[in-house]
């Protein structure tokens, strides 16, 4: 029995033999270059499942001053620093995002904070500080100059 698969250089097939091995080394590449960009396509694209941060509408904190913050706790307040702010806060968890002024605009954090008492902002040389109450959920965005804080209504599991 004989079999024949021909090479390089007979006739015809050979210029498709050549594509073929071509696209078989390419094709699993191109692939991988894909499926590992679809994470970022999908934050860009605007299809992100994370509603946040977008206009928030609520009652809006009530401010208080640094002393208040600081008067009647033990512990010190929990605080970390997110995309140039450093936030504070008086027990609850914290979730946060980057918002845009518009679509080319200038990224600030925004962050959600679940059933904080207080809360407090530094971005640059400006502190502010809010009273929520226990049980609220409460947004603060800080933007350059000003920062706002929304309490979003009653915590929820």
């Amino acid at each position: 029995m004989t079999r024949d698969f021909g090479d390089a250089s007979s006739g015809r097939d050979a210029p498709v033999s050549r594509i073929r091995r071509l696209g078989g080394a390419v094709a699993p590449f191109l692939f991988f270059g894909l499926f590992a960009t679809l994470p970022t396509l999908t934050a860009v694209s605007g299809m992100n499942p994370d509603p946040r941060p977008r206009a928030v509408e609520g009652e809006p904190c009530r401010t208080i001053s640094k002393a208040e913050f600081l008067r009647g706790w033990r512990e010190p307040a929990r605080s970390f620093r997110y995309h140039g702010a450093r936030f504070e806060r008086r027990r609850g968890d914290a979730d946060c995002g980057v918002g845009h002024d518009g679509l080319f605009g200038r990224g600030y954090p925004a962050c959600t904070f679940s059933a904080p008492v207080a809360l407090g902002v530094v971005i640059g040389r400006q502190e502010a500080y809010f009273a929520v109450g226990p049980g609220y959920t409460a947004v603060i965005e800080a933007r350059p100059g000003h920062v706002r804080c929304v309490v979003l209504g009653a915590h929820r599991l």
